[in-house]
């Protein structure tokens, strides 16, 4: 496995108190989990952690390992100086991916906002590779490839397919580096995405699925929620993600859009959530899609003093078969917790 190492053995001297809040996240994760998988197993499951030792400079020392029950920390291997994770990545049955930076896109011509380059870890052994997006490909960003009509930056990605080493990756198009017009007609940068697309986790070769285009300028449209909350549904071949039904901020949903191949744009299903039940006050935090109960599973909180005060946190349902049922299933009560430290893109829930 590796050495062991406590938590505040990782972070360095001065941050403490970072150290000290992560410890007991940790140990709440740790003891939530074990109580949810009581009444199942007599064996705890394995809890796999990526952890770094956060510097402030958005790029901080990286390391794969496993979580004991007293919140210690077994590495299993150094991940190296990476972007600092914020909250973006899938997970497999072998492996899991999370997005990051790379010297093999530096200086080539990209814009400075999305993400690039993924880097994928395999859960067993700690081994992992990085790939990125191809700068000679038609998803680079030359005026004279197909970087407006499919997308240069990685907004979204889901569904890892450990056989094929895929992910399903939502591209989006970039802002231009200066001089303006460097992209000739450059894509109409307020709409969400241009295309869903295979991500080679080895290679980084894209090849598209479908055009996905949400029309930012209409102030109807029903748009993502946040960046990183994102799944996938391999049986039907769905891409889910947190939405805000009909534009509006105070509205939240599940939505989800076909990941078929075809050249034109498929139809996109909105399950609003009202949680009228639970007095409105829940929020997404993460989301994840469920193939045993068929539906879209969100982990929700209240937002009360939540800088100060530890937030009622739920497991609700949204059933895609009742579309007009609004007011989610709670499916368990995780009773008290602190504010998720960052939205997140997957938990999993099988």
């Amino acid at each position: 496995m590796g050495k062991e190492n406590k938590i505040d053995r990782v972070i360095p001297p001065g941050t403490r108190y970072i150290s000290k809040k992560m410890s007991r996240l940790l140990l709440t994760l740790l003891a939530t989990t074990a109580t949810i998988v009581a009444g199942t197993t007599d064996t705890p499951p394995n809890t796999c952690v990526t952890y770094f030792n956060f510097t402030g400079t958005q790029e901080s020392n990286t390391f794969f390992g496993s979580a004991n029950a007293d919140g210690s920390l077994m590495q299993i291997n150094d991940l190296g100086l990476r972007f600092d994770p914020q909250g973006k990545f899938t997970v497999g049955k072998e492996s899991f991916s999370f997005s990051t930076n790379s010297n093999a896109t530096m200086h080539k011509g990209f814009g400075c906002c999305s993400k690039l380059s993924l880097l994928t870890v395999n859960k067993a052994t700690g081994s992992y590779q990085v790939a990125s997006v191809d700068s000679n490909s038609k998803f680079g960003p030359d005026p004279k490839k197909e970087c407006g009509k499919y997308g240069c930056g990685i907004m979204e990605f889901a569904g890892i397919d450990d056989t094929a080493m895929t992910a399903v990756v939502w591209m989006n198009p970039l802002s231009p580096q200066p001089p303006p017009g460097a992209f000739g007609d450059s894509p109409n940068l307020d709409n969400f995405g241009l295309t869903l697309g295979h991500f080679n986790l080895k290679t980084g070769e894209i090849i598209p699925i479908r055009p996905f285009v949400i029309d930012g300028d209409n102030a109807t449209s029903t748009t993502p929620m946040d960046i990183g909350m994102a799944s996938y549904d391999a049986k039907n071949k769905n891409f889910w993600y947190a939405c805000n039904p009909g534009g509006d901020f105070n509205n939240e949903g599940a939505c989800s859009y076909p990941a078929t191949v075809g050249k034109k744009p498929g139809k996109m299903q909105v399950l609003p959530w009202s949680s009228k039940s639970e007095g409105k006050t829940f929020t997404t935090t993460s989301l994840d899609y469920s193939a045993a109960l068929k539906g879209a599973v969100v982990l929700g909180q209240t937002f009360v003093n939540a800088q100060t005060n530890m937030q009622s946190t739920k497991l609700f349902f949204g059933d895609p078969a009742h579309p007009e049922n609004e007011d989610w299933a709670t499916i368990v009560d995780l009773g008290m917790a602190w504010v998720s430290m960052s939205f997140t893109d997957d938990f999993l829930f099988i």
